[in-house]
Formats: C-alpha cells, structure tokens, sequence
C-alpha cells in the first residue's frame, strides 16, 4: 500500500532539498524562463575580484524541513554503515584524486561545482581518468533547465520549466536534483566542449555527449561525521550543502557559522578533515562579538571562487559549524560515483523529470518497470545492470528480469534469472546494480524488471519516484503511459499502475543494456495456460525413501520434479512424468531435501512451462538404534545394536545413572564394540547412530538404555 498522495500534500515541496546559491545578485532578479529568450538573454557579468566579501550573504532559500534520514544516530552509527577506525587526519588532495579548483564567478551555479568535483574525485580515486579532467559545469546547468528527451524517446513531456524569473545559471539547484539528472545521463561532458561561461545559444547535440555517467550516489547527514568521512575514504570528495556567510570567513581560509536556522544557500565538496586543527583559527568578530568553537578539528574544502580566496581556492570549516550539526533540512552530504561513459550503450528510463518525490509504502512492496528493446536496430542488445534510488537506508532488495510479460502483470513473463538477485543497501541513494547473469534481446522483445523492497531497520521503505509538480518556482513535468510502470503490495490486490495514480508517475527504475553480436539468451516460455502445481504430501516412507503428491493441472502432458539440498538453489531435475506421484528413493539418511514441480506442454512446436510450485522439504531422520546386546565377559564388555541404513558411524554412551551423568565412551564404525572394564561395576549403556551432511555430524535419537 502506498502511504503518501503525493500532489494533495505537496509531497516534492515537502522534499525540496532548497535550491543553493551563492551571489548577491542572484537573488530576486527576473529573467524569462522560456528557452529561446534565454538563449537570448545575456548571462549577468561577474563581479571584479574581491567584491563578493562585503559583508552581505545570498539570503537563504525556503526550506521544507527535511526529516531526519533513517536510522541516524549522531553518537552511535549503525554497524551496517561503520567501517572502522578513522584517521585523525585524511587529505585527499595528497593522495593525487582532487582537480583543481574553479571558479562560478558571480553567478549561482555552485551546486553544479560542487557535485562534478565529487563526481571528478571519484574518477580519480578509480583510476579510470587522468588528473586534467575536467567536466563542464555549464553543460550540467543549461540541460538541466532545457531538459532534453533522452535518445531512446522514453522521457518525451519530461521537462522542468523555470518559473522563478531567474537566467538558468543564477536560479540555484541541488545536490538531489542533479543525482536525477546525471542518472538520466545528461551528461557530465567535457569543459572543453562546452566551457563555462559560454552563454551563447547551445545546441541539443550537446545533452549526450558524454565524457562520464553516474554510476551511484550516497548521501547521509552531514552532522554524522563518520559516515561523511567514510564517503570521503571511499570516494575522494562529498558534495555538502551549507549555510555561507562570507564575514565568517578569516583570511586564511578558516570558517565557522555558529548560528543554526538559517537554511542552506552554497554547495562545496569536502576532500579531509583534521581533527587537530586549532580552534584559534577560527576567532572571527562579528557584530561586536568575537565568535570561536569549542574544541579542534576542520573540515577541508574545496570552494568554487577561484585559488586567490581562503588558502588557495580551499576553505577550512570547523566541524562545530551550525550546518554540521544539524539533522534536520538540507544539510546533507554526498557522493557521485562516476564510470566512464562507454560503460553502457543504452539507458531504458521513464524517469526524465527530476523532482524529488518520496514515496513510503510496506515492506517487501514491488516495483517494475516494463521495456520493449529498441535501441540497436537489426541486432541485439544485452541487459548489463539496473538501478533504483532510495531514501531509505539498510534495504535489502530482490531483482528479478522477465521476457515478454503480459500486459499489467509484470512479473507474469518468463523469469531470465536462474534465481533472483538479492543484496542490501547501505546509505540513501541512487545504486546501479551490475546483473550476475547477463540477458541477450532482440529488438522488439518486451523485459521487465522486478524490484522488491525491504527495509531491515523500518516496518516500511521509502523510494523515490517521479512525478509532476512544483519546488520553489520549479516546475517538474513528467509524463507516463499505461503499462510501464507498476507497484505491488500485500495490501494491492495485485500490480498497481502508476499511471493510473495520475502526474505521469512513474518507478525510477532504469535498465542498462550494452549493443552485441551474442545469439539471444535461451528463455523457457511460462504459459498462463498452465496453472502452477501444488505439492499436497511429501513424506518419508522409509529408509532414504521419499514419497510426493502433487495436484494435476489441466492441459499437462509432463511433470518435471526437481530436488536440492538448499531452499533457493542447486536444484536438479529428478524426473519427468505424466503422473502426480513420484517415490525418490536411496536418499540419505539425516538430510534434508527440497523439493518442486512445474507442469509441461507443448506450444506453437516448442515445450512451455507453468511457474514452479511453492518449495516443500522433508528431513530424513536417521533411524534409532535398537540396543539388542550387552555382554560382560570377565574385564570385558560387549554391544551389539541392528545396522542403521545410512549411517557412518555409532557412539557408545556409558553412566553409572539410568538418568543423567552419560558420556561418550567409544566411536564405532560397525555395528557392534567392545572394550575393557576397569573395575567391575554396574553401568547403564546407551547407543546412538550419525551420518556427515555438508561436513557435518546428524545424530539419531538414543537407544534405550539398558543396564549390566
């Protein structure tokens, strides 16, 4: 069930994220959003150098008080997201996986600054580019706002207008939305096909001309100091929202705003820290009033004003800063991971728009997206990897592809995978999952991908999805059509379609697929025209012997049973028949086997399948010994027990109690042992059989005792 109406609570305003800027002369001037006059419209000229510091700051953008992120804690971090012990100091600049710093001049474009410097770091720390890249800013502003349909036409009528009367490069953005917006691939290109400040009329050419694409993107609060310092480690950079105020700001670089409340108005990327440094750095007088943190120890920051402000273009943030310890709004960090752009050939999206839409539902909801393959015409593409974007943390996830579905029940096509791929989440974020199977199609074919949703620290899971409506002037446009877009739950009666909810909603849920001469992945067909099986009795009927049932199904010709040791895989075929009975015999004793049937006919020449029943297991006990002989012979003393089937061996049990006190005395491998008395005395005997299953001893249950 879906928790959330989105439009009648403004849901994607409840989640804005404020738009970041920081210049004076960007906030209330207008300008026509239309992208004609803007491509008209000449860009506002850059301050001279140095007069941005005169004691003015941009006034903070409206924000909607975003909640605090699951499962954070600020003095005690989930273990699933701890990684150890962390330096005392970490400077990523030192380690080579930091590009120079730039510089945004007086317009508002600093979110794009900071999230290609996360975005370039990444590169960098992966080695996959060299230190001269450099990706273009003012390519990630001007799409961002024209918001071209991607190349395979499946996000025509997705578009943002800017209705805030503000140039695009002074109406400010957000580290969220430009996750939206790098995961549809629009762009990053590179700076020297489209460098910044060129304001000119730009072509569409341009939108996908790729140097990178998002791979992934995590972000956590920044007040959790560790998990930022882990991105940091694992990254290179975080791209961090703040609140700025240059009169804060000592000549060397050192910053610290105590006052919290006053929203976030910049984005920088945070490259280390050092908890040493001294909190004398940071004595600024403001108001009459001398202002200083408590204790030691900065955050160090890459700035977008150019190398001649703070220490060469880097900024030194005390980690007492008012936009660090606050777990409420937008002061959130994150990273962008970035793979070269020749990664995937294609990007199968319904998702165009980029607002920031949460939706909570329950616990193991589906979603699915449903594609017909289109992109290399005449040959054929294999499906890579996918991915999906939460706001919850900890998730344990389920993915499943199915061929040619039908239309409404996504997960009713045959299954690709020999199993679901599963796996779990760490922070929130956009996760791009490489498939461990990878699918051929032709042209024409229809997938699915099915998407299931757990959260292991909440009774719920948030994700996001895309939709029409409106942030701080902002309006986000997305459009759907019937049959792409699906949820289901326990509490849905079956697929929901999300375009039946209305505001083009729509999963992000995207598909990558990689062009390819490869001959099309077999796929068994599954028929509807099948009904499932049910296994209505499976038991033991004797020594390793197992007898099944299972309930006929019209239009079958043959069963085929399948048998493993595990519950989800190793399955093998045991037989094929035409009967709903089956005896699996010389099956071993103490093991426990699963078992499942499908139905088989024939379709146009070629067999078709139904789904698989549920799975059913049976534990073959091994049998109890039968203590038939205990002899004493002088000093001597002898067992005799019936042979177990299956055993591997026996364990002679003595005490001088019928009821307590037994310890092993000897380990047989025959039916029967002898040893020798120490001292004559009555004892109480007992005998128990074991088999090895998977490097492990089963027991039977103990035989009776008996005395002599």
């Amino acid at each position: 069930m879906i928790l959330n109406n989105p439009i009648g609570r403004r849901l994607l305003s409840a989640l804005l994220f404020t738009f970041l800027l920081l210049s004076p002369s960007a906030a209330g001037h207008g300008l026509a959003a239309d992208a004609a006059v803007l491509e008209e419209t000449a860009a506002p000229q850059p301050l001279s150098e140095g007069t941005f510091f005169d004691g003015e700051a941009a006034a903070p953008l409206p924000s909607a008080g975003l909640p605090v992120l699951p499962n954070y804690n600020r003095d005690s971090l989930p273990l699933s997201l701890s990684r150890g012990i962390l330096p005392a100091r970490y400077d990523s600049r030192s380690k080579g996986y930091v590009t120079s710093v730039k510089d945004q001049a007086s317009w508002g474009a600093c979110w794009a600054f900071g999230a290609l410097a996360a975005g370039e770091s990444s590169m960098l720390k992966k080695g996959i580019a060299g230190s001269t890249i450099d990706l273009s800013e003012m390519h990630l502003a001007y799409f961002f706002f024209q918001c071209p349909q991607d190349p395979l036409g499946l996000t025509a009528g997705d578009t943002v207008r800017n209705n805030t009367g503000e140039h695009y490069l002074n109406t400010g953005g957000n580290n969220l939305f430009t996750m939206f917006a790098l995961s549809k691939w629009l762009g990053p290109i590179s700076e020297s096909l489209m460098p910044y400040g060129n304001t000119s009329a730009i072509s569409q050419a341009y939108a996908y001309r790729d140097t990178a694409h998002l791979q992934n993107a995590r972000f956590v609060n920044s007040a959790d100091s560790a998990s930022v310092k882990n991105l940091i480690m694992e990254y290179g950079a975080v791209s961090t929202a703040l609140y700025y105020h240059p009169s804060f700001q000592n000549t060397n670089g050192a910053y610290f705003f105590p006052y919290p409340g006053n929203g976030t108005n910049h984005i920088v990327s945070i490259v280390g820290w050092d908890d040493t440094y001294s909190r004398s750095h940071f004595s600024v007088t403001y108001s009459g009033q001398t202002v200083r943190p408590s204790s030691d120890g900065a955050w160090i920051v890459k700035n977008s004003y150019g190398t001649s402000l703070g220490d060469g273009g880097y900024i030194y943030i005390s980690y007492e800063d008012a936009s660090f310890t606050q777990i409420n709004g937008d002061y959130l960090s994150y990273a962008f991971d970035m793979e070269k752009a020749d990664n995937y050939d294609h990007n199968y999206q319904y998702d165009g728009s980029f607002g920031a839409e949460i939706v909570t539902s329950m616990n193991d909801t589906s979603l699915a997206n449903v594609y017909k393959v289109r992109g290399n015409p005449g040959s054929n593409e294999r499906l890579d990897a996918v991915s999906f974007s939460l706001f919850s943390q900890n998730v344990r996830y389920s993915i499943q592809i199915y061929k040619n579905p039908s239309a409404g029940k996504p997960d009713s096509g045959s299954p690709v995978l020999s199993s679901p791929q599963t796996g779990t989440t760490t922070y929130s974020g956009y996760y791009t999952i490489p498939l461990n199977e990878k699918i051929v199609f032709t042209q024409g074919d229809t997938f699915s991908v099915v998407i299931t949703l757990h959260s292991l620290g909440e009774s719920s899971v948030k994700y996001f999805v895309d939709q029409t409506g409106e942030a701080s002037g902002l309006q986000f446009l997305s459009s759907s059509s019937a049959n792409q877009s699906f949820y289901a739950s326990e509490a849905s009666d079956g697929w929901i379609d999300f375009h039946s909810l209305g505001y083009g909603k729509t999963a992000r849920i995207k598909a990558f697929t990689t062009d390819t001469s490869e001959p099309p992945t077999e796929v068994e067909v599954i028929t509807g025209t099948l009904k499932r099986p049910v296994i209505t009795y499976l038991k033991r009927s004797g020594s390793g012997k197992v007898k099944l049932k299972w309930r006929s199904v019209k239009n079958t010709e043959k069963y085929e049973l399948y048998r493993s040791l595990k519950k989800n895989s190793g399955y093998k075929r045991i037989a094929v028949t035409s009967k709903t009975t089956y005896s699996d015999t010389k099956r071993q004793p103490g093991a426990t086997y699963y078992y499942k049937v499908r139905a088989r006919r024939t379709l146009n020449g070629a067999p078709a399948y139904s789904k698989y029943s549920l799975v059913k297991n049976v534990k073959l006990s091994l049998s109890a010994p039968t203590l038939s002989t205990v002899k004493v012979s002088g000093k001597k003393v002898t067992l005799k027990w019936k042979k177990i089937t299956g055993a591997k061996g026996y364990q002679v049990f003595r005490s001088s109690r019928k009821n307590r006190g037994f310890r092993i005395l000897k380990t047989c491998q025959k039916a029967s042992c002898s040893y020798k008395l120490k001292k004559k005395k009555v004892y109480y005997y007992k005998v128990r059989a074991y088999t090895v299953i998977g490097g492990k001893k089963v027991y039977s249950k103990f035989s009776t005792v008996k005395k002599k």
